[in-house]
């Protein structure tokens, strides 16, 4: 990591008890609900409407299942 990374990342801990976590990964949380929806018999069109992703996005998710 980056010293300047690192200073970025300490400042805010040493001013909160919250510790720093990160980004939160949303690629399980979408896979999860991409799964949901088309096991449910939603069409893939409607999963990416209701979602808001892209084609590559659903097609990606639904073979990672």
């Amino acid at each position: 990591m980056m010293e300047r990374q690192v200073k970025g990342i300490k400042r805010p801990k040493a001013n909160t008890k919250v510790p720093y976590k990160g980004c939160a990964h949303t690629t399980t949380q979408q896979t999860k609900k991409v799964k949901a929806r088309a096991t449910a018999g939603v069409g893939r069109l409607q999963v990416m409407e209701q979602l808001g992703m892209s084609k590559a996005s659903d097609y990606r998710y639904l073979s990672s299942i």
